[in-house]
């Protein structure tokens, strides 16, 4: 089984993401050449770029941080994924303080995760670490559909952290909108006990896909013009 790159490059995420992508829903090699997942719609977490000591003044080069080690169910349970997050779009604070842009349903970050379980606990970690920002909970065992939409209907939420099927199903409700969103997560690091993945998960893996296709390749095609701060990217945690 293919893994994730263990350095994060935008070249390499690219040829990984589209292989992937092909695989799981068997296109054919003539409609493969093209890659719809190019490096620069991939967001990198990159190092702190503090002066050097030893050149005063001077930042040193942003250089790609090593991927997370994957994660595995525990009580702390988001395996840092804020500090990711936070790395791979350190705009999002700023963008959250900005009451133009904020909408119902349409948070700026989406993140997919392969069960209800995992997703919670990456939702933990964010609202214990990103307290101003609202977390939507978006997973078949948290609420039911209703009361989700209806959850999102009432409030401006900036993150959403749920599983591909419903996530998707959101999406085509009208109640979930990818129209200001600026970044899509995959989580990645996270491996069951058989060592599947997100984008390896029997069943899961192709939702993930479908997802892929039927609505974040759509959201960024149609802001494909937009400037490049307010394009949708992805991330692989």
């Amino acid at each position: 089984m293919e893994t994730t790159p263990s350095l994060v490059t935008a070249e390499a995420l690219s040829s990984y993401l589209w292989k992937r992508y092909v695989s799981l829903l068997s296109i054919s090699p003539l409609d493969a050449d093209a890659n719809l997942f190019p490096p620069d719609c991939f967001a990198l977490p990159v190092s702190s770029s503090m002066p050097s000591a030893s050149t005063p003044g001077r930042k040193r080069k942003s250089r790609p941080l090593p991927r997370s080690q994957p994660a595995q169910p525990t009580a702390e349970g988001g395996a840092n994924v804020t500090e990711f997050l936070q790395s791979a779009f350190p705009q999002l604070q700023m963008i959250a303080t900005d009451k133009s842009q904020r909408e119902k349903g349409m948070p700026f970050v989406v993140l997919l995760s392969s069960s209800a379980v995992r997703a919670n606990e990456l939702a933990k970690d964010l609202r214990i670490k990103l307290r101003n920002l609202k977390t939507a909970k978006l997973f078949a065992k948290h609420l039911k559909v209703p009361a989700q939409v209806e959850v999102l209907q009432s409030e401006f939420h900036a993150l959403a952290v749920g599983t591909p099927n419903r996530l998707s199903k959101l999406l085509e409700m009208g109640a979930l909108s990818l129209d200001r969103c600026r970044l899509v997560v995959l989580d990645t690091s996270f491996k069951d006990s058989k060592g599947f993945d997100l984008l390896h998960l029997p069943g899961l893996a192709a939702d993930t896909a479908l997802f892929l296709r039927d609505h974040v390749l759509k959201a960024m095609a149609a802001r494909s013009s937009s400037e490049a701060r307010d394009r949708l990217r992805l991330a692989l945690f």
